[in-house]
């Protein structure tokens, strides 16, 4: 194998004290893959500054650079191992925007673990993109009730792996507070519960509208960052919405 391929590699690790014998229940572990995956496209649009709306079958545009292929599993600690395909000279210009992506991936989540708000800030300027990555991340990292660890690898000897934790689940989640708070300093932060009735994101404005008692709905707007998941949700379904009241 060439230091080349060996770049072109991807790994997620399942370790921690629920998983020691590597036995990973098959929804999660398709979960956390679909999150990976999520990731490693909103990271090919940032390197790329692409800001056409994520809408549809935006991911179309990148998926020959960044979509994984699987390549290896190990067991112990389950370790997944994925692969890049070779870059397209024509579509990116010589640019291998998959090793690229993979990089401001893992960069994102070494800083994200630090906690350190600046650094972000100087990584990806745009608040847009660092809420969307915020976001991405914070679906790969295990929830706080779960006893496991995710390590993510990004096929360099030289890089030990980013461990993600549900610490870096709760730090992500500090990190879109502190964002969305310093938009948002002059409104009151509100909590509803309520049948969802109506959701919005292939037109605008970009809503779901909330039934919170009889003969009374809520219209909830949300960004960019918050499409994926709001595409998940099913209407007639109970959720609960949090944000600042106008």
């Amino acid at each position: 194998m060439t230091e080349r391929d060996h770049n072109r590699k991807v790994t997620l690790t399942f370790g921690g004290e629920a998983f020691a014998d590597g036995r990973v229940p098959l929804t999660l572990l398709a979960d956390k893959l679909k999150a990976l995956q999520s990731l490693l496209f909103h990271a090919a649009a940032t390197v790329e500054h692409d800001t056409v709306a994520r809408r549809g079958q935006w991911v179309n545009r990148y998926r020959e650079a960044v979509e994984l292929r699987f390549a290896e599993a190990r067991t112990g600690s389950l370790v997944i191992e994925a692969e890049l395909d070779e870059p397209d000279a024509v579509l990116f210009e010589g640019r291998d925007l998959g090793t690229e992506a993979v990089g401001m991936a893992y960069e994102f989540a070494r800083i994200v673990n630090s906690d350190d708000a600046k650094a972000l800030a100087a990584k990806v300027p745009d608040r847009q993109e660092r809420l969307t990555l915020l976001r991405s991340l914070e679906q790969l990292s295990p929830r706080t009730n779960e006893a496991f660890i995710l390590t993510f690898g990004n096929g360099q000897a030289n890089h030990p792996g980013i461990q993600l934790s549900a610490l870096t689940r709760i730090r992500t989640q500090l990190l879109i507070y502190r964002e969305m708070i310093n938009d948002t300093s002059d409104l009151e932060e509100a909590r509803i519960v309520g049948t969802l009735t109506k959701i919005h994101y292939d037109v605008a404005p970009q809503k779901l509208s909330v039934r919170v008692q009889k003969g009374q709905e809520i219209d909830c707007y949300y960004d960019e960052s918050l499409r994926e998941q709001v595409t998940n949700l099913c209407a007639g379904s109970i959720v609960e919405v949090v944000g600042w009241a106008t």
